[in-house]
């Protein structure tokens, strides 16, 4: 029973852990391409983005929640009609 636990547990923090490092990752690449880039419209889009993605940390933890009414969306999605 406790091995399952730490299971269930292990694969959800390791679940979290990927989707924080590749959104903190993709932030880390929208800076690099902010440096390069010379034009205020685009840095101005590249920020907001970056903002947007900085915001969604708490959702990356909390996926777990968010999960059945996403798959109940998806199956519903794919039923014939």
């Amino acid at each position: 029973m406790l091995s399952a636990l730490f299971a269930v547990v292990g694969s959800y923090v390791a679940v979290a852990g990927v989707l924080v490092a590749k959104r903190a990752l993709k932030i880390t690449d929208l800076h690099e391409e902010y440096t390069f880039i010379r034009s205020r419209e685009q840095k101005s889009h590249i920020r907001a983005y970056a903002i947007v993605l900085k915001g969604g940390f708490k959702s990356d933890l909390l996926w777990i929640k968010h999960l059945p009414s996403k798959v109940k969306t998806a199956l519903a999605w794919l039923k014939p009609e």
